[in-house]
């Protein structure tokens, strides 16, 4: 039931947060332009695009809820660090899902690709989450990491041809990023950084 809540804390959360919805609009606007203009720029690029919007997502969700008391409300909730960060997944999923496929009319992306690209941003948001709060909320740590990452990720799978180890590639994001942030929760740091600020 409360994962249901932080659900909903999440959809409130993304539908007030005017400046990361300025950025999406920025970054599809960029898009559209470098598409008018017929600019070639590799696929991966184009990747790139929607790991950069879901981690910054991901960044303003997890520094929303320290600055204004969400964590708090995840704590009353007695909501896992699981819990909280599948419900950050779970909007990170939908849009990457949409800009994914808004990319597959325009630029030909494979279709086929999804079945790596959603557990790459599940990956990637247990990444990012983590990774914010060891940063301690700065966005351009964060960014430059979860970017860093991002890419390596992209390139490992992009260079592999067969898709049953891109899957397996993207899965193992997900367990370690997972086990990241699994670990770095029993820490009296992160406690401290939810509670503390």
């Amino acid at each position: 039931m409360s994962f249901f809540v932080l659900l909903k804390k999440e959809a409130m959360e993304l539908g007030r947060n005017k400046v990361y919805l300025s950025f999406l609009a920025f970054c599809l606007v960029l898009v559209a332009i470098l598409l008018v203009r017929q600019v070639k720029l590799p696929e991966t690029v184009y990747y790139m695009f929607i790991p950069i919007l879901v981690s910054q997502y991901v960044f303003d969700s997890c520094y929303n809820d320290i600055r204004h008391g969400g964590a708090l409300f995840c704590i009353n909730l007695k909501c896992s660090t699981l819990q909280i960060m599948l419900s950050k997944a779970v909007y990170a999923i939908i849009i990457g899902a949409v800009l994914f496929l808004g990319f597959v009319l325009v630029f030909g992306f494979k279709v086929k690709n999804l079945i790596w690209f959603i557990p790459f941003l599940v990956g990637l948001t247990f990444f990012t989450y983590t990774v914010t709060l060891l940063s301690k909320k700065s966005d351009l740590i964060t960014s430059a990491i979860s970017g860093f990452v991002s890419l390596g990720i992209l390139q490992l799978i992009f260079n592999t041809n067969n898709q049953f180890c891109q899957v397996g590639f993207a899965l193992l994001f997900v367990v370690a990023a997972f086990l990241l942030a699994h670990i770095f929760s029993k820490t009296i740091f992160f406690r401290s950084e939810i509670v503390g600020s």
